[in-house]
């Protein structure tokens, strides 16, 4: 069985990526390498669970079979893998060199020992791919373009210093022709008063450029970046009794406290407490709701996960159940995510139903 071929010989299949990486990139550090060690384990977890028939830590480890974004273990550390391979100075192609050499190492290992891997272990296998590729690529591409905004910002205020300077030179000149037009009772159409309308028409000239810049710039926004963190701690506290009252565990996986989101807090606050509350009313008692938020590429995801294996009378999850209250409920958690561009979809997976919001990712300030 692939999981315990994988299992067996997972040194030496490390050792097999490693060779490939170095080739490639000589100067690769460590770490970048511990990720492809953490994916081969993760990888004979998921192969083990999938035979085992555990959803619970299917889910947790690779995802949905589905292909519906969602965070997993494998998701998380391919993200990091991500993020170090671009302080490696290297280039988004090799994001998924990286992961195609574990692919390449296992088939060929597998054809020299002979063994027979059946179809779904392989289909577990690119699963298990795809999910880190998009995670790492994702992780990758929003900090290369966070380093380009940065860049980009300490142009702008190198050009905002010039200006400046530029400006004082130029104000100083007119106070000196002012000052000597006044004291020496000089004419203002003489030679003085020349150089003050010249030095005035240049102060104009200077304004209006540095103003086009700015007006071809994008505008910013001027809500403050709070802590996701700190939203999703004080939301699971207010949801805590509600998910006692429905006899419904409340489980809520730690997150990053370096992420942030930008918007009306209040808002974004009352639609997941709307959401949790219609999770643990709509889904049967003992259904164990999952609150989970984590970055993915340049958005943050929020699920709202329940184990509850089928919904009441087939419904799916979101859908109104024959109760206009419910439906406008969604309706409202919609429109309070949106005021902040976010999005909410509804997803059915394998035994399971989620609310997925969506909004743009920003960094905690440091």
């Amino acid at each position: 069985m692939l999981n315990e071929f994988v299992l067996t010989h997972q040194d030496e299949l490390a050792r097999r990526c490693g060779a490939r990486v170095y080739q490639r990139n000589p100067g690769t550090a460590t770490n970048v390498m511990q990720g492809i060690e953490t994916f081969i384990r993760q990888l004979v977890a998921t192969l083990q669970t999938e035979e085992e028939g555990a959803r619970q830590k299917n889910f947790q480890l690779v995802g949905d079979k589905g292909g519906v974004e969602m965070r997993s273990d494998i998701g998380d550390a391919a993200a990091l893998t991500g993020k170090d391979l671009l302080r490696q100075g290297m280039q988004i192609h090799e994001v998924v060199h990286h992961y195609g050499d574990v692919c390449q190492a296992i088939t060929d290992m597998a054809i020299e020992h002979g063994v027979q891997a059946s179809v779904d272990e392989y289909r577990i296998l690119n699963r298990c791919l795809d999910n880190a590729i998009a995670h790492a690529v994702s992780e990758f591409s929003f900090h290369r373009d966070a380093v380009t905004a940065q860049e980009s910002v300490l142009l702008s205020n190198a050009r905002t210093g010039e200006f400046l300077l530029e400006l004082r030179k130029l104000l100083g000149t007119a106070s000196l022709a002012f000052s000597a037009t006044r004291t020496g009772s000089l004419p203002v159409n003489g030679a003085t008063g020349a150089i003050l309308e010249r030095t005035l028409q240049q102060i104009g000239k200077l304004i209006e450029d540095f103003s086009a810049d700015l007006l071809g710039a994008p505008s910013a926004n001027m809500l403050e970046v709070f802590s996701l963190s700190g939203l999703i701690e004080e939301v699971a506290t207010t949801a805590a009794p509600a998910a006692r009252d429905y006899a419904c565990p409340l489980a809520v996986p730690p997150v990053d406290r370096a992420l942030g989101l930008r918007g009306n807090r209040d808002l974004i606050f009352a639609a997941l407490v709307n959401l949790l509350q219609r999770a643990f009313a709509f889904y049967p008692p003992a259904a164990e709701v999952t609150l989970t938020a984590y970055a993915s590429g340049e958005r943050i995801r929020i699920d709202i996960l329940s184990q509850c294996g089928a919904a009441p009378d087939g419904a799916a999850p979101g859908a109104p159940d024959n109760s206009k209250g419910h439906e406008t409920d969604l309706a409202l958690a919609r429109r309070f995510v949106a005021s902040s561009d976010g999005v909410i979809t509804t997803r059915v997976l394998d035994g399971a139903y989620m609310f997925a919001i969506s909004l743009p990712r920003h960094a905690m300030p440091t």
